[in-house]
């Protein structure tokens, strides 16, 4: 049935899922607020519908959907459309608590995380809580303290935030990893976008830390594959996703990083790898968009016989780089054997580099006589520090060469995977909406920041 708009929008803008009203009289909201009541017949004045898709502009391009009953009863030869306020957020909501009993995060949303054991809900909620009266070595503490984010991201906090931010940034990370949410409110202009960039920086720096402790314990394990390992590691670095209801909100925070950027353990400041996905983003931060991204690769890789090359290359010097790996691995292997029991502070223990290829021995040195040795030496006297192997300065040194090349491994080989993408869209008959899919999804698992509005996060 013909349908007629609101007078004087002759273009109107319609969405899918767009409630509507569908009326016999124009003027029906006029009436309503003159008091008079607008009627159909005499039972109602319209009904409700929605959009189901707009094609093009003009209200003849637009087709909805309502009720077969009600179309029957109230519907006429002409009636007038009227778009009513977006729904998408409500429909969110009554979806949402639909599907509660579902939801990963029941528990903390109903509270039932504030339970003991003994079923009790009066756990001291208190005792947990984090106010802004809290001195700042207490919330810098509850944010991971030094060991976990370092000196120098603790000073650089402690000058940037004040007590109220720190109580944010701090309740963030507090429990980090075992489930949960913080709700963060304040009025405009109150820095909740600087606290937000500062959550961000402390949780990357955590999950690099933890990345990081994994290569080291790989570096140092005696059993296992050497490519389960490297999957293992691979798997640990950090992945973040940071939504927002609208595409202005995702590039203030996008823009925010590019800006101040992220404070390392040390104080250093870094940019951490990020992406944004979707559609509606601004120019701005069109450096940091999916298909920016996927459009760099695809033009730095048009010439295939020296994108053949580049493939050729990495596989080169990733066997190179898994042999250097499989050499220092022994290594710190035959260090952590090399004696049954923990050594006294005048000994250290050495790769013998002279003879290792033939041989694979340690030797050992004493400082204090000045004198090197095959024999193991005695075990410490009683109430006498010992160090272990793993805490000699060569093994410490070996393990940190592993990491690096770990991480020159991880580097090459995603280029190498990302090449090997690229150079399937040249084969004969190839899909290039395929290649393009997959490159996307290469790039997205490899960044650790994944900027995107809510809408797009739940496609």
């Amino acid at each position: 049935q013909p349908v007629r708009g609101r007078r004087g929008e002759s273009n109107p803008s319609v969405m899918a899922n767009d409630l509507c009203l569908l009326l016999a009289q124009q003027d029906f909201f006029t009436m309503a607020q003159n008091g008079s009541q607008g009627t159909v017949g005499s039972t109602a004045a319209g009904f409700v519908t929605h959009a189901e898709v707009s094609r093009g502009k003009g209200w003849n391009n637009v087709i909805v959907k309502c009720n077969r009953r009600k179309w029957a009863k109230y519907g006429q030869t002409q009636m007038h459309l009227v778009v009513l306020p977006c729904n998408v957020t409500a429909w969110r909501e009554f979806t949402a608590l639909c599907q509660l009993d579902m939801l990963p995060m029941k528990r903390f949303l109903l509270g039932e995380h504030l339970e003991d054991h003994r079923g009790n809900s009066t756990i001291s909620v208190r005792n947990k809580r984090l106010s802004s009266s809290s001195g700042t070595d207490e919330l810098l503490q509850k944010m991971g303290g030094k060991e976990a984010l370092g000196k120098g991201f603790i000073e650089y906090a402690s000058k940037k935030f004040n007590a109220s931010q720190l109580t944010a940034i701090a309740a963030s990370a507090h429990e980090y990893g075992e489930g949960g949410f913080t709700l963060i409110k304040g009025p405009p202009g109150t820095g909740k976008t600087t606290t937000l960039v500062a959550v961000l920086n402390s949780l990357h720096i955590r999950q690099y830390n933890k990345y990081y402790g994994e290569v080291n314990r790989i570096a140092a394990q005696h059993r296992g594959t050497r490519q389960n390992a490297l999957q293992m590691a691979r798997k640990a670095k950090p992945r973040l996703l940071v939504c927002a209801p609208s595409n202005a909100a995702v590039d203030n925070i996008i823009l925010k990083i590019m800006q101040d950027g992220f404070i390392d353990g040390s104080g250093q400041r870094y940019n951490p790898s990020m992406i944004r996905v979707g559609v509606g983003k601004s120019a701005a931060v069109s450096a940091v968009a999916l298909e920016t991204k996927v459009d760099s690769i695809l033009s730095e890789n048009l010439d295939v016989a020296r994108l053949e090359n580049s493939i050729a290359a990495y596989r080169v010097e990733l066997a190179r780089i898994t042999k250097d790996m499989h050499v220092l691995r022994e290594k710190v292997q035959v260090m952590a054997a090399a004696s049954p029991w923990p050594l006294s502070r005048d000994w250290e223990i050495r790769i013998d580099e002279e003879t290792w290829a033939e041989r694979k021995q340690v030797f050992f040195v004493n400082h204090r006589e000045k004198k090197t040795t095959y024999e193991v030496p005695p075990p410490p006297e009683p109430g006498e520090t010992q160090f272990p192997a793993t805490s000699m300065p060569q093994y410490r040194n070996i393990v940190s060469r592993i990491v690096k090349l770990v991480e020159s491994y991880f580097s090459l080989k995603s280029n190498l995977e990302r090449c090997t993408v690229v150079k399937s869209g040249h084969d004969q008959g190839a899909n290039q909406h395929e290649v393009r899919m997959n490159l996307e999804s290469h790039v997205l698992n490899e960044v650790h920041l994944v900027m995107t509005t809510l809408g797009t996060a739940g496609n």
